[in-house]
Order: structure tokens, then sequence, then C-alpha cells
């Protein structure tokens, strides 16, 4: 109720340095009535909507913000791991076994994964190029996005 008393106060003031011709008397009764009205339970209802609406539409803004930056991340990680599944296809024999030999960053779910499709314990993908682009496929897939950039300094 003050602070919307002092924003039509302010209103008041500045007509009261203006000419009779730029704020008449009519726009300083207009403004006193306003002024009253800020003061009433009416007027204090009134505000307390417009101050609720004017903080949903920011709180909307800002989850709307946070959400775009989310999906734009997502997007972005997407690109690089699309990118890294094709440097993986692209790789000779040779380096994706040097590769799947020697990972730039170990991940326990994948060697989990690895070792129930491995359970004679044999690991091909340490032997065999399409074993070891498999093994790399599965790496990339399951690595973080923070890991993703490791796997990008290895690969072409």
């Amino acid at each position: 109720m003050i602070a919307s008393r002092k924003a039509v106060l302010v209103l008041i003031v500045t007509g009261r340095t203006q000419n009779i011709d730029d704020y008449p008397l009519s726009a300083a009764v207009l403004d006193l009535e306003a002024y009253q009205f800020a003061g009433s339970l009416p007027g204090a209802v009134l505000g307390t909507a417009a101050d609720a609406k004017v903080k949903d539409d920011d709180a909307k803004k800002q989850i709307f913000e946070i959400q775009r930056k989310s999906i734009v991340a997502a997007k972005a990680a997407r690109d690089l791991l699309d990118a890294l599944l094709d440097s993986i296809k692209a790789l000779s024999d040779p380096d994706a076994i040097a590769l799947a030999t020697t990972p730039p960053v170990q991940n326990a779910v994948v060697d989990n994964l690895l070792a129930a499709r491995d359970p004679g314990g044999t690991q091909p993908w340490l032997r065999i190029g399409s074993a070891a682009k498999q093994a790399l496929n599965m790496m990339v897939s399951f690595a973080s996005v923070d890991d993703l950039a490791k796997w990008k300094s290895v690969l072409p």
C-alpha cells in the first residue's frame, strides 16, 4: 500500500513542478483520487495482485531461460556424441584396438557391461577391430558430458 501510494505521489510531485497547462486541475484531481485508492484496502489487493503477476512473469522467464540453456547444452552434448561415434566408425582396426586398450577415461558401468558380455574373460575388443569399435561405442555412449571432451581429444 505504501509503495503504491509513493508511486502515485511521484506523479503528483512531478505535476506540481509543471505549469497549469501541462498539469491541469483535472489531472491533479485524478492523481489525488489514485493516491486515495492506492491507500485503500481494494487498492492494496489490486497492488498485491499486480506485484504477484510481475513476480510470476519474472519467474516464468527465469525458468524458460534455465530450460533453454539446458536444452542447448543437451543438444551440444548429443552433437558431440554423434561426432565421436562417427570418428570411432572411421577408425582403422589397429587404431580402434589401441584406443580400446588404453581409453582416456575409465567407467565402472562400461567395465561391468564388457565383463558381462565376456564371461570367459577373452576380451576380444583388445584383438579384433570390430569388437574394439563396439567397445569404444559403448565407452563413449556411457561417458559423462565432461568425459566426452576427453574422448574428443583422443579421437580424430
